[in-house]
């Protein structure tokens, strides 16, 4: 498994507006994970007839995010939508760059599946974004699509992803590397 295999996407929801409530539960804040969507392989082997020059989708070569990705990602977006804004009214039905935080680790296919999840959430002609104010009212411009932000932090200082070599072998469980640990108790 390579390192790139493993990278996770990260997406923060800092909302300041009102609290959706049911009965006496109220819902204050949402924190979603997820992973990247599907992609071109990290790696394979020397004698395979597909190496990196087979995989031409999205940019090409390696760990790519392909279409069906995307796809994923739109529609998980839309999801998210129905859910948080539609149905909650938890979310604004517009982009807020002060409500929504976007947390990605630094990959192209982590990177465009939040860019395609946002899309789907955000970037609809009929989500009531005004051309003009939420994005420029230009011929050529996706109507209805605004560009949201998504940050990511150097490798070196990044504390989200996972990296392989912290992977277990499977050969061996979790546990047995618990009783490995001289953690205090």
């Amino acid at each position: 498994m390579s390192f790139s295999s493993v990278l996770v996407l990260f997406c923060f929801w800092l909302p300041v507006i009102n609290a959706y409530s049911e009965g006496t539960k109220q819902l204050l804040f949402v924190q979603a994970l997820w992973r990247h969507g599907d992609r071109s392989p990290t790696k394979t082997w020397k004698t395979d007839g597909f190496q990196e020059s087979s995989w031409t989708f999205g940019g090409g070569g390696w760990g790519q995010l392909s279409p069906k990705g995307m796809t994923q990602h739109f529609k998980l977006g839309k999801l998210l939508r129905s859910r948080y804004i539609e149905s909650m009214k938890f979310l604004p039905p517009v982009y807020d760059s002060k409500k929504i935080y976007i947390r990605s680790t630094d990959v192209n296919r982590t990177i465009i599946s939040a860019m395609s999840n946002m899309l789907g959430m955000y970037g609809q002609d009929n989500y009531g974004a005004t051309a003009g104010k939420d994005y420029p009212d230009i011929d050529g411009w996706p109507r209805g699509f605004i560009p949201i932000a998504t940050h990511t932090v150097d490798d070196d200082t990044d504390h989200v992803r996972i990296e392989p070599k912290t992977c277990f072998p499977q050969h061996k469980s979790p546990i047995h590397y618990t009783k490995l640990q001289n953690e205090k108790r």
